[in-house]
């Protein structure tokens, strides 16, 4: 029988991927759980995260025609069932749990993370000289900050093991995604969209699987947004005066726990549509006297860790081509630095201020989303730019698909796991060895997608008829 196209037309695809998708899904985590060793099997691990990827592609390309009708809980249920099976693993793809785990049994301790690096401290047992062991750069002060910290310690606490620190990460990453859905619907955007996070194998991988404190900043990230998320309308807002000084304090927490979500405080800010002046000063005082409270305990030490911080940003790179290509026109690391770090602070600075000039004109119900496609585009932005760039620090982007999803997006979501790739000499041989290819890669992905996207919409809009 010959087939053709309008016999495949006679299928109904969307109720076929709503219930097949999950299962589908399912099916390609089992094969990701069950890879014996991560660090050598980098070309298995981004094969499938690939068609992961693609698959959460189709669910964005059939749902915007017919919303599939998952409801919250099987939603829920299915985060935490892909993200279990990599609870028990080791941490293969990333060592940076073992400083967390560290940093919170010396504070358990009594003892200031600040105070002295982990190559200072003898180890008092068996179980801290393991962990110590395992610790990258021990010979610098830990770099994170004081609402880390305390989470670390909090965290530690669950058995003082990896099995338990990662059991109060995937805890936390639940429940952002659960927060995430009760955005969504305040919001008005569709709740299946959701998955785009909780189903997206970054924070399986990142969170789940390496442990990284991440998912607890942008927990507190969606926790500030959901608190100001019912001052727009003026009935609400006397009743919760209080919105802006949780999130003020949510927001603190986050910037403490990973600096990077400072850069959203300008559209937190612009979020509320009543009571600007008024509640941006009690946000701003409320975020201020947080980060006091949080970072007086850890003084005078807490500067080490500013060192460390320094040492990071002026010596660090890893994998971005942005920064290499400046490195090599310009002869100069430190020049290079500067010049992504000048384009970056331009480029989100112009952002805002096409956002507030458009927020002007802008419906109320429509000020979150375009709020939240700017902090879209300013996650992207600084994907393109940092001079260090491992694939955890594109969890930021993946939450926000659900509000801004777009080819390139999706499409650097997945890329940025090629970075793996010189890990498979790592472990063999212990040689940290970066194949300069890689970030081209990385790179090139996206920017054919953002070229298509491109051509599509321009054909578009210059032939409507052709679009239907």
């Amino acid at each position: 029988m010959k087939l053709t196209l309008s016999y495949f037309a006679r299928f109904d695809w969307n109720r076929i991927i709503t219930g097949a998708g999950p299962f589908l899904l399912l099916v390609f985590y089992s094969i990701l759980a069950t890879l014996p060793d991560l660090r050598l099997a980098v070309a298995e691990l981004t094969g499938v995260t690939g068609m992961l990827v693609i698959l959460l592609a189709v669910f964005l390309y059939l749902g915007e025609k017919q919303a599939p009708d998952w409801p919250m809980w099987l939603i829920l249920i299915i985060a935490l069932l892909i993200r279990l099976p990599f609870l028990m693993r080791p941490p293969e793809l990333s060592d940076d749990i073992y400083r967390y785990l560290w940093d919170g049994l010396q504070l358990l301790s009594g003892h200031n993370p600040y105070a002295l690096a982990p190559a200072e401290i003898p180890a008092a047992t068996d179980s801290l000289a393991t962990i110590k062991n395992a610790i990258n750069h021990p010979q610098l002060v830990t770099i994170y900050g004081p609402a880390a910290q305390l989470f670390f310690a909090l965290a530690s606490l669950l058995g003082g093991t990896i099995v338990g620190f990662k059991a109060a990460l995937i805890l936390v990453d639940l429940s952002c995604c659960y927060l995430l859905c009760r955005l969504l619907c305040r919001f008005q955007i569709p709740l299946w969209k959701s998955v785009l996070y909780a189903w997206h194998p970054m924070p399986v991988l990142e969170i789940a699987g390496s442990g990284h404190i991440e998912g607890v900043g942008l927990f507190l990230l969606l926790a500030a947004l959901l608190s100001l998320a019912g001052t727009s309308a003026p009935a609400k807002a006397a009743k919760r005066a209080n919105s802006f000084w949780i999130a003020g304090l949510f927001s603190s927490c986050s910037v403490l726990i990973k600096l990077f979500p400072i850069v959203f405080l300008p559209g937190i800010l612009l979020l509320p549509t009543h009571r600007k002046w008024s509640g941006g000063i009690t946000f701003i005082t409320a975020f201020l006297l947080t980060s006091i409270a949080m970072t007086v305990p850890f003084y005078p030490e807490i500067s080490n860790g500013l060192q460390t911080l320094h040492t990071y940003g002026t010596t660090w790179e890893f994998s971005s081509f942005s920064f290499r290509s400046l490195r090599h026109l310009l002869g100069s690391s430190q020049i290079a630095r500067l010049c992504v770090g000048i384009l970056f602070l331009f480029s989100a600075g112009r952002l805002y201020f096409l956002l507030y000039r458009s927020l002007k004109t802008c419906p109320d119900q429509a000020r979150p989303q375009a709020i939240l496609k700017t902090f879209y585009a300013i996650s992207l932005l600084f994907l393109f730019l940092t001079p260090t760039l491992h694939p955890w620090y594109g969890l930021s982007l993946v939450l926000l698909l659900p509000f801004a999803a777009s080819p390139c997006g999706l499409v650097l979501s997945w890329s940025l796991f090629l970075s793996y790739q010189v890990l498979i000499s790592y472990s063999l041989l212990g040689q940290w060895q970066e194949n300069d290819c890689i970030p081209l890669l990385i790179w090139m992905g996206p920017l054919i997608a953002l070229g298509l996207q491109w051509i599509y919409a321009r054909r578009k809009k210059m032939n409507p008829a052709s679009s239907h």
